[in-house]
C-alpha cells in the first residue's frame, strides 16, 4: 500500500517563529499519513549544527559540544514547511521514512 501525507505539523510554526529562524530549525515534525498514524522526527538545518555546537560548548551540554545526538534526527538544508514537505515526500518515495521517523502511539 502506498502511503501519502495527510498533514504535517511543525513545532516551529506552533510557537510562531519567523520564516528566517524557521529555516534553521530545530523543529519537531509530526507527519500524519493516509494510514491514520502519526510519526515524529526532529529536523535541523545544516547551518544550525555549528550554532548548536557553540551553544553546547558554553552550556556544558553534550560534553561541552564534543558530540551531539538526537533520536530520529533529520538534517536538512531548510526547515521551512515547503522544504520539509519535499523531504518527507522524497523519504516516502525512497523508503527512508520509517527509518527516520518514529511512530507515535
Amino acid at each position: 500500500m502506498s502511503l501519502s501525507i495527510h498533514h504535517i505539523y511543525s513545532s516551529a510554526e506552533e510557537i510562531g517563529i519567523n520564516q528566517e529562524e524557521a529555516s534553521k530549525g530545530p523543529a519537531d515534525i509530526i507527519v500524519q499519513l493516509s494510514d491514520g498514524y502519526q510519526y515524529i522526527a526532529s529536523f535541523v538545518a545544516y547551518e544550525q549544527i555549528g550554532e548548536l555546537r557553540e551553544l553546547h560548548r558554553h552550556s556544558g551540554d553534550f560534553l561541552y559540544g564534543e558530540y551531539y545526538w538526537c533520536k530520529n534526527l533529520v538534517i536538512v538544508a531548510d526547515c521551512r514547511m515547503d522544504a520539509v514537505r519535499r523531504v518527507v515526500e522524497h523519504m516516502l518515495e525512497e523508503g527512508d521514512f520509517r527509518a527516520a521517523f518514529e511512530k507515535m502511539e
